[in-house]
């Protein structure tokens, strides 16, 4: 049996996980790859923000010593992290807090 075998190119599309990734749960768990954790600087903590007017939340890089900061756990073993934030689903009921089936991706912007 005579094989004829083709090469695939591989291309210059990036891999679905090099890019900024960032999503939340319905429990409130808001999870980042590596990518943005380390784009957003690989702080130990997050602010967590919400504009309730935009519908939109934020999280703000800041140390755990500070007040009201929410701790960025380890998640898996390819550099992510979790950030627990239940009280933004209990307190700020809105539809940006329930998972998409579609999300629309977002860049991350640059903190100064």
């Amino acid at each position: 049996m005579k094989r004829e075998w083709r090469e695939i190119a591989r291309g210059d599309t990036r891999a679905q996980w090099a890019g900024f990734y960032v999503t939340i749960n319905s429990k409130g768990t808001i999870v980042l790859n590596r990518a943005a954790y380390e784009r957003l600087g690989s702080p130990t903590a997050f602010h967590l923000l919400y504009d309730s007017a935009n519908n939109t939340i934020g999280l703000k890089p800041t140390s755990s010593a500070m007040r009201n900061a929410y701790p960025a756990h380890t998640s898996g073993r390819h550099g992510g992290r979790k950030v627990s934030a239940y009280r933004l689903v209990t307190e700020c009921s809105s539809t940006s807090t329930k998972p998409s089936s579609s999300p629309t991706p977002r860049s991350i912007p640059t903190v100064s």
